[in-house]
């Protein structure tokens, strides 16, 4: 018995298999280039926007450095322009009638003032009676300015007469009789001090004794409403 094969049909189921193969390759290749196509544009995209925001953030960036600059240059214009007009934020520095270098007469109040701290320091400072130093230098110290005053001639007198003070005590009276001005200016007054010393007060607290008259260059220097004696020259005997 011969047996007989049938080519045609195996043929067709070939190229029907064939076909599909064709097909599903062709439907592969388009799928995988719209892919590319796909994440070719989003990642351009983002490109673009991180470009775009990076151009933003620049021009951000260089917009604040602008302006800063701007006011760097206000300030730096202004700032000349306040140091020739002598600006500052202290209070000395306001002087609307340009009087702070210059010499400028007391008052009759401050000469008033002035020859009333020099009458205090004569009878402080050469009128005292009694034994306790602390009390003479402390009444004393009131009426002066101490790290310049001990620092002036007239200090050494001073403490020749608080070491008496305190070693055999002093009894005795000073009156100032007159305080001649001779430099003003709007923070000094500078003059001689015209005394007399006694051995004691009256009643009425003018002098009784032995009488000696002295003159003293004193400076005193303005502290708010007073005058207080700043610098003391020697004390220089008046023979009348």
């Amino acid at each position: 018995m011969v047996l007989r094969i049938d080519n045609s049909g195996g043929g067709r189921a070939r190229e029907k298999r064939l076909l599909l193969l064709y097909a599903g390759g062709m439907i592969s290749v388009v799928f995988l280039w719209m892919c590319l196509i796909f994440f070719l544009g989003v990642g351009s995209g983002a490109g673009e926007s991180e470009s775009a925001g990076a151009r933003i953030e620049e021009g951000s960036g260089n917009g604040r450095v602008g302006e800063r600059g701007r006011e760097e240059n206000r300030l730096a214009q202004r700032a000349p322009a306040a140091a020739m007009a002598g600006s500052t934020d202290e209070p000395a520095g306001h002087d609307p009638l340009g009087i702070q270098k210059q010499d400028v007469p007391l008052t009759p109040a401050d000469k008033g003032r002035v020859k009333g701290a020099a009458a205090r320091f004569v009878a402080a400072a050469y009128g005292y009676s009694g034994r306790d130093r602390d009390e003479y230098l402390d009444a004393l110290n009131s009426l002066l300015i101490p790290q310049k005053f001990y620092a002036s001639p007239g200090s050494e007198e001073i403490e020749r007469l608080s070491e008496q003070v305190e070693t055999t005590g002093t009894k005795g009276a000073a009156k100032m009789s007159a305080f001649e001005i001779e430099e003003v200016n709007r923070q000094r007054a500078e003059g001689y001090a015209y005394f007399e010393t006694a051995d004691s007060y009256d009643r009425y607290g003018e002098l009784v004794g032995n009488e000696k008259g002295y003159r003293q260059r004193l400076t005193l220097a303005r502290s708010g409403a007073i005058f207080l004696v700043e610098v003391a020259g020697e004390v220089q005997e008046v023979r009348g």
